[in-house]
């Protein structure tokens, strides 16, 4: 897995194994519940959820294939970008929030489900949040190749065997150190995904740039290392996908990037305090 794997195989991670967490519980709950014939629908919600996640992924890659038009795929990736940058954000501060009730919620939820159905509708709601915000995040991915699917892939199947170290062999972990220090690096990689976003946009709006050294939308340009320190050679590579690095940077993408920084980071911490 290359570095360009990086951020999707975070983001993936932690997503999946936010999943992994809540189908645990469910099946916990069903365990003591002593309702073991409805484990095959909490199953099933996992299968069709997965199922439903990779549909939603196959779409929007044929929807890539059909904007052939240079202009219309800058506005169809700035759209995709932002989308991915709101709901991974918005889902980042919920979840911090909620996660102290979490547990008790999820167990409320089974308890009151007395049909197989409501667990397989509770499983795949669930499955179906993250897998949407991956394949979102996957999409404002997409220029950079097959890179970023190996890392889904690796983000996932970690976070798989996170799930069986936890419920089945009893390793202990402490998940809230864990979220936090994910939650960290996820709203670097956004910053860095902000910066990509409006260089889609400004390709966008200004399909003829006015010169090398400026821009009709970004202005000026801050600084250009792409002989120095390039952000598709090492160590630029990692720095790009960890903070967003970029080798030629203008004025706007960086305050772009502070702030979506420090408005979301204060945010999360405050989410973090409470």
């Amino acid at each position: 897995m290359g570095t360009e794997s990086l951020p999707t195989f975070a983001v993936t991670l932690r997503e999946g194994v936010e999943v992994v967490l809540v189908f645990g519980i469910v099946l916990a709950a069903l365990r003591r519940g002593d309702r073991p014939e409805l484990r095959p629908w909490a199953w099933g919600g996992l299968f069709l959820g997965a199922l439903a996640s990779i549909g939603l992924g196959l779409l929007l890659q044929q929807w890539f294939a059909i904007v052939t038009h240079s202009a219309a795929k800058q506005w169809l990736e700035t759209g995709i970008g932002i989308g991915a940058i709101a709901l991974l954000s918005w889902m980042l501060l919920w979840m911090t929030s909620q996660s102290r009730g979490l547990k008790g919620q999820i167990e409320g939820d089974v308890a009151r489900q007395r049909a197989g159905w409501g667990i397989l509708a509770l499983v795949l709601v669930s499955v179906l949040r993250e897998g949407f915000e991956v394949v979102l995040f996957l999409g404002a991915q997409v220029s950079t190749g097959t890179a970023p699917l190996l890392g889904a892939v690796a983000g996932l199947a970690t976070a798989g065997l996170i799930g069986v170290a936890l419920f089945q062999w009893g390793v202990r972990l402490d998940l809230r150190q864990f979220f936090q220090a994910m939650g960290v690096l996820l709203l670097l990689i956004l910053g860095g995904l902000v910066v990509g976003v409006l260089g889609h946009l400004e390709r966008a709006v200004c399909p003829v740039a006015p010169g090398p050294a400026s821009s009709c939308l970004l202005g000026s340009l801050l600084w250009d290392w792409h002989r120095t320190l390039s952000d598709r050679t090492f160590p630029g590579v990692v720095l790009k996908a960890v903070l967003g690095y970029r080798d030629r940077l203008f004025w706007g993408q960086l305050l772009g990037y502070l702030g979506f920084l420090g408005g979301a980071g204060w945010l999360y911490w405050r989410r973090l305090r409470s």
